[in-house]
């Protein structure tokens, strides 16, 4: 499985990685990170779209957010191949409601644990292995 860390906080970005590398389930060479949307959107056009299973991506972000992204992706029909975990301490109802309406399942409100995010990884993982 390849994963994309979309976060403008390279904390945040080594905290996902981090918990995903000790899980055991990936490698490094499985995971890439952009620090906003546009970076993630150039990384995901340069490869192989097919190579990137899942996304985890912050909201609020400069130059391009989260939510933009997702909108690009989808224009680009490339969304619907993607599962996509947004990773935020997101509390405002409509922009929440957008995201659903973009078809996106997993939210993990920031601060979450690490337990949090390996429930979630696995629940994905899942729908892979099938």
């Amino acid at each position: 499985m390849k994963i994309l860390i979309v976060d403008d906080s390279r904390v945040g970005r080594n905290y996902v990685a981090k918990i995903l590398l000790t899980s055991g389930n990936i490698q490094e060479n499985d995971i890439a990170s952009a620090a906003n949307g546009n970076e993630a959107l150039e990384i995901i056009k340069n490869i192989k779209t097919n190579q990137i299973n899942l996304l985890f991506l912050d909201i609020n972000m400069p130059e391009m957010n989260g939510i933009t992204l997702l909108e690009k992706l989808q224009q680009m029909g490339i969304l619907n191949n993607l599962q996509v975990v947004i990773t935020s301490s997101l509390n405002d109802k409509e922009r929440i409601d957008k995201i659903n309406s973009l078809g996106v399942k997993y939210i993990l409100k920031k601060p979450f644990t690490p337990e949090m995010l390996n429930n979630v990884y696995d629940i994905i993982k899942g729908l892979y292995q099938k």
